[in-house]
């Protein structure tokens, strides 16, 4: 962990395209993990979904999130 700002993974991640195509990647050691998509920038609602491996998901938003699986700790 020496180096590591965000061993657990809790940090916000900067939304890429989020596309079909090109989804957004969520790290995760797990087959499921709940992620919060802030849709827009300027309100205060975070819109939580259940992401499972295997399955990209579109928010309401329009983006699309995907797990990426990693090794865990």
């Amino acid at each position: 962990m020496a180096g590591e700002c965000d061993p657990f993974r809790i940090m916000a991640i900067k939304k890429g395209p989020g596309t079909w195509e090109r989804p957004n990647l969520i790290p995760s050691a797990f087959r499921k993990r709940l992620v919060g998509c802030v849709c827009y920038p300027d309100t205060n609602h975070i819109e939580y979904m259940w992401i499972h491996l295997g399955e990209p998901k579109r928010c309401g938003c329009g983006y699309w999130f995907e797990l990426c699986p990693i090794a865990p700790l």
